[in-house]
């Protein structure tokens, strides 16, 4: 699910705060969620529950 992955990406950060690529990877996973229309984010609650 898509909060698998959140949790992959933020162990990445954990892991190794020096990388670029995973706070990159981490901060595209917020952006897909912060625009998301208002029927998809209703969708989306309907499905995963409170979204971040």
């Amino acid at each position: 699910s898509a909060y698998e992955v959140l949790d992959h990406f933020e162990e990445a950060v954990r892991l190794n705060p020096q990388d670029p690529t995973s706070y990159y990877l981490l901060g595209s996973w917020y952006w897909e969620i912060a625009k998301l229309s208002g029927w998809k984010r209703r969708l989306a609650k309907l499905i995963y529950g409170e979204l971040p």
